[in-house]
């Protein structure tokens, strides 16, 4: 068993062999390989669905507005869309309004609400009366 290791040279400060040149070669040529591969393969996706997809209809210059996406789409201010959800369910909530005009239905607010249930009290069945 040859136990002997390469002379190290303490006043060389690197490394005294070389790289293998053939090697590095190969790696590169590799990497090189790789990233052509998948850039053919790339390509060969983005026309594949070009192809499946339409777009639609290119946008009009003159036109004023952009097409707006098929739902679901993402809210862009999400604070400001919370703040307009309770605004219209406080409007509800605490004004008057129609539930359904035909039928005589109003919406009262809930303050309201509850003097005229401790004012004229709960309705009750006839039925429920004649039991007693």
């Amino acid at each position: 068993m040859d136990t002997k290791s390469p002379a190290v040279h303490s006043s060389a400060g690197h490394e005294t062999r070389d790289a293998n040149p053939r090697s590095l070669l190969i790696f590169g040529g590799a990497i090189v390989a790789t990233l052509v591969f998948l850039s053919f393969l790339m390509l060969g996706v983005f026309r594949f669905f070009s192809n499946t997809q339409s777009l639609g209809p290119p946008a009009s210059p003159f036109a004023q507005q952009r097409p707006l996406p098929p739902a679901p789409r993402l809210q862009v201010e999400p604070q400001l869309d919370l703040g307009q959800l309770h605004a219209r369910e406080d409007e509800k909530l605490h004004g008057y309004g129609w539930v359904d005009r035909n039928a005589g239905v109003v919406r009262l607010p809930i303050e309201r609400a509850m003097d005229m249930v401790v004012e004229k009290g709960l309705p009750v069945r006839a039925e429920a009366k004649a039991k007693k």
